[in-house]
């Protein structure tokens, strides 16, 4: 199963770019399945309060073994040699890695390429609906002053292909409006569903707790356990 998961991780890794070509990666939709498939097997260890957390392994991500291509992620301050120096020596490669830590890392990648893409695609549609708004409104302007300058002018009232032309364009913009609506309305369902909703919140919560036991090695400025 996670290396069926992994697999649609992969196959989906261009939806992480700013501008990817929908023809290649899954839909918004079939991204979002998936993070949910992969929220429901982190379930189990989800809860940073089981301290199951503490067998997730961060040199998964180092490791040529790791199930996931990450080599396309962004990186902070890393070459592409410095990436490969750091790489986990193969004289340390364990025999497999635990079910928690693959599980981990395979919802985090994927939460990151549904849900929270969705979230990144749903806060750039009001800006799109209201340019599209101000263009609808521009372009059926247009066609009211021209179609009195014209006649003004002596011309002649606008001939038939000439009205067909601005209709087909001022049906072009409703429609895409209603299309941007639409995008809004099923983001804002998915996104705020609660049960969606409370296990992406959970997943992170136990991110959070995982990476501060990591950078601290599990103990604050005393000494003591940062989870007691």
């Amino acid at each position: 199963v996670v290396r069926w998961l992994a697999a649609g991780v992969n196959a989906n890794a261009g939806r992480s770019k700013i501008q990817h070509q929908p023809l290649a990666c899954a839909s918004h939709g079939g991204a979002a399945n998936l993070s949910a498939v992969a929220l429901r097997l982190a379930a189990p260890f989800a809860d940073p309060g089981s301290r199951k957390f503490m067998k997730i392994d961060p040199n998964y991500v180092r490791s040529a073994t790791c199930k996931l291509n990450l080599g396309e992620v962004t990186r902070v301050l890393a070459a592409a040699d410095a990436v490969e120096a750091g790489m986990l020596p193969a004289a340390q490669e364990p025999a497999g890695w635990s079910f928690i830590t693959e599980c981990f890392f395979l919802t985090a990648r994927a939460l990151h390429l549904g849900y929270i893409k969705c979230i990144a695609e749903q806060t750039a549609l009001p800006q799109q609906i209201q340019r599209r708004t101000h263009q609808l409104n521009d372009v059926e302007g247009m066609r009211a002053s021209w179609a009195s300058s014209v006649s003004a002018a002596g011309a002649g009232p606008p001939t038939p292909r000439q009205h067909q032309q601005f209709n087909n364009r001022v049906a072009e913009l409703q429609m895409e409006l209603v299309d941007s609506k639409d995008a809004f309305a099923a983001f804002e369902a998915t996104l705020q569903d609660p049960r969606v909703l409370g296990e992406t919140m959970q997943f992170y919560r136990l991110a959070a707790t995982w990476l501060i036991w990591v950078a601290t090695n599990g103990q604050d400025a005393t000494g003591g356990s940062t989870l007691a």
